[in-house]
């Protein structure tokens, strides 16, 4: 069921003052080493996207052909993860760089920017699992929670949710398209609708149809192996999220209403509501630093690289007020999403969260 937050302002006041003081040090010191940063995964990035491109197009012996799907894969996942998602959040403004600019970027992904900034940078991050306000948690698709009344479709949602991790990208673009848009904003929706099948479209003639062309009669090895990119980038990057989003102690919360709510009160939502995965620095990296999803949901427009500094910190004062800090194995966060996924298959209550 919901979490109920009944702390006094005193100790949100607290809370925020410690938290405030992290983001405000790390703010101020933004500059050249984030720069550096984006330049070495920016310049990685690159490397194994025409890596991988080449060795599918030129490779006739299946070692070369499967390093080209490997650089193709890690293209794919450095360029979602760690590059597309933190610069549309807007980690690199500071930057004079306008190619990195949140408001311009567009990232190769089915997804369009603009409506994954709309649905997941302001609806997600403002009310991180607040029910009925956050389509982040489950995706509209899901019951993840005893929050939503069960019916008999969610006995298919362990099925979904296979479908949901091989073609990820696409359920994502079709979330961001939005399905709550009134009627008096019909134009809206349409013009949404168009950028989003426009975006689907492109991403298909690109990998299925123009890099395959380039092989001439080779055409299937090709696209066999941009699918097999496409369809690691989709596991692998649907299964960071569910860690940080849905792992098994993730907390829900009630809409308080439209009045603007205590920024201690946020905080809480975003430590109570989100999980880390214990990771090593490769995985920080694939994942986008979104191992360090608690550290992303309290300071989203800081340099996502950032987050397991300042993470031991996070925790020390999470320990000070006597919160829950979810840091497990990715094992266990992503056994604890599946947990949810099928206990909330059926009718009934889960098993008791961790205290808040």
């Amino acid at each position: 069921m919901t979490t109920v937050i009944n702390w006094s302002e005193e100790k949100l006041d607290a809370l925020q003052r410690d938290l405030d003081a992290v983001l405000a040090r790390e703010m101020a010191d933004l500059g050249p080493k984030d720069e550096a940063h984006l330049k070495k995964v920016t310049g990685l990035a690159r490397y194994c996207h025409w890596a991988g491109r080449g060795l599918l197009l030129l490779s006739f012996e299946p070692v070369g052909w499967a390093l080209g799907v490997a650089h193709l894969t890690a293209y794919k996942i450095l360029e979602n993860m760690e590059i597309g998602h933190n610069v549309l959040h807007g980690q690199y403004d500071f930057l004079d760089n306008p190619k990195y600019q949140s408001k311009s970027y567009e990232w190769d992904m089915a997804p369009t920017a603009a409506g994954w900034q709309h649905e997941h940078n302001y609806l997600h991050h403002t009310y991180t699992n607040v029910i009925g306000k956050d389509r982040d948690f489950g995706y509209g698709i899901f019951r993840l929670s005893d929050d939503i009344p069960w019916q008999r479709k969610h006995l298919l949602q362990p099925l979904y949710n296979v479908l949901n991790a091989f073609f990820f990208q696409y359920a994502i673009a079709n979330y961001c398209a939005g399905d709550d848009v009134s009627i008096g904003q019909r134009d809206r929706r349409d013009a949404k609708w168009r950028a989003y099948m426009g975006k689907q479209l492109r991403h298909i003639a690109k990998e299925y149809i123009f890099w395959p062309l380039l092989a001439g009669p080779f055409f299937w090895k090709v696209a066999l192996g941009n699918f097999i990119a496409d369809l690691g980038r989709n596991i692998w990057a649907s299964s960071v999220i569910y860690c940080g989003h849905f792992g098994a102690d993730a907390h829900t919360f009630e809409h308080i209403g439209d009045e603007q709510e205590h920024r201690g009160r946020w905080y809480l939502r975003q430590l109570l509501g989100s999980c880390n995965i214990k990771s090593g620095k490769y995985m920080q990296w694939a994942s986008g630093h979104l191992s360090h999803q608690i550290e992303h949901h309290l300071f989203p427009t800081l340099p996502a690289w950032r987050y397991p500094k300042i993470a031991a910190e996070v925790g020390a004062i999470c320990e000070k007020h006597g919160i829950y800090y979810n840091n497990r194995s990715m094992f266990r966060q992503l056994s604890g999403a599946w947990y949810r996924i099928v206990r909330y298959a059926f009718p009934g209550p889960g098993r008791p969260l961790a205290p808040q």
